[in-house]
């Protein structure tokens, strides 16, 4: 992957300004530092995994493990891009540690008052029932999975994130 000095800014501010929406509804966290130093090799190379970039402890005694993402809406459809090889990764710790990873994601467009949650198995289930296409970037030659707005949860910032588990209990019904 090419470093993008622009783009590194862009998700910094992102994970701040989720961080901020944490403080402000008193969610304890623990924010993951992305050293490359800070993670183990086996985790890196025996596991293909990554890590996100939040852990939540929610009051229910549940945790969430959260990847924070600064993207825009593509200017053709209502999506999100999620890159190929980062949800492979994602998918792969899902398997190996039994745990699911949100992503939620936000942008300068809603001003960050706006944040899109979605599980990256849910995102992984679109692209198996051909839902979710696989492209590639004319710009950078990398694939990416246009998620449509429509499969992600909506949570604004006078929401909570009980709206994340109220959204599974009514697509089960």
């Amino acid at each position: 992957m090419l470093w993008d000095k622009r783009g590194f800014q862009k998700g910094k501010r992102a994970e701040l300004l989720f961080q901020k929406w944490l403080d402000n509804h008193n969610l304890p966290f623990l924010y993951i530092q992305q050293d490359i130093n800070t993670i183990s090799k086996s985790f890196l190379y025996l596991f293909k995994a990554k890590r996100p970039d939040f852990l939540i402890f929610l009051p229910n005694k549940n945790t969430l493990l959260v990847d924070i993402k600064n993207k825009n809406k593509t200017t053709k459809y209502e999506d999100l891009p999620i890159d190929s090889e980062e949800l492979n990764r994602y998918i792969n710790f899902e398997k190996e540690f039994k745990i699911p990873i949100w992503y939620a994601v936000s942008n300068e467009e809603t001003n960050y008052q706006k944040w899109y949650w979605i599980k990256a198995s849910k995102i992984l289930a679109g692209i198996m029932n051909h839902q979710i296409p696989t492209l590639v970037s004319s710009k950078s030659n990398m694939s990416y999975h246009p998620v449509p707005l429509s499969l992600f949860t909506q949570i604004g910032e006078e929401d909570n994130l009980d709206k994340l588990f109220q959204s599974k209990i009514n697509k089960t019904k």
